[in-house]
């Protein structure tokens, strides 16, 4: 018998591969950019403005050294720029304009696929499972 909180974790595993999935299924539709490059973009566009290469790195979970990379990649093809911020060791990364219209496009595409993974749950339990989810993410922003 699994443990309630062996039930919670494993939910929370869960929620972490689908959100890889949906970021792949994204990325193999787009063609240009890998589901990396996606959350980190959706991220730059959702952040504060002058979000440092560190803030990215806490804020997506990925480590430095990925993070870089997938700036760098996004960097060549014109969606995001880095540049100094006051502290002159440390950049700041903001989308381009193309790379706001890539952003809405990872949102329309984005959001066919979460309609048609939970097209059999009711719109109520929808609703439900966003509303806890968010007081979720609430609960462990104080952890993170």
């Amino acid at each position: 018998m699994i443990s309630e909180y062996g039930e919670l974790l494993g939910s929370v595993a869960i929620l972490r591969k689908l959100r890889m999935k949906i970021m792949n299924e994204i990325s193999s539709q787009l063609g240009d950019l890998t589901a990396t490059d996606l959350f980190v973009l959706t991220r730059i566009c959702e952040g504060d403005p002058g979000l440092t290469m560190t803030d990215l790195s806490n804020l997506t979970g990925f480590s430095n050294a990925i993070i870089t990379f997938s700036v760098d990649s996004m960097e060549e093809k014109s969606l995001v720029k880095r540049e100094r911020g006051e502290d002159r060791r440390i950049y700041q990364v903001s989308a381009t304009e193309r790379g706001i219209e890539k952003y809405e496009e990872i949102l329309v595409d984005q959001g066919k696929v979460v309609d048609r993974i939970f097209s059999q749950m009711s719109k109520k339990d929808r609703e439900r499972l966003v509303t806890l989810l968010s007081e979720l993410k609430k609960l462990l922003s104080n952890y993170f």
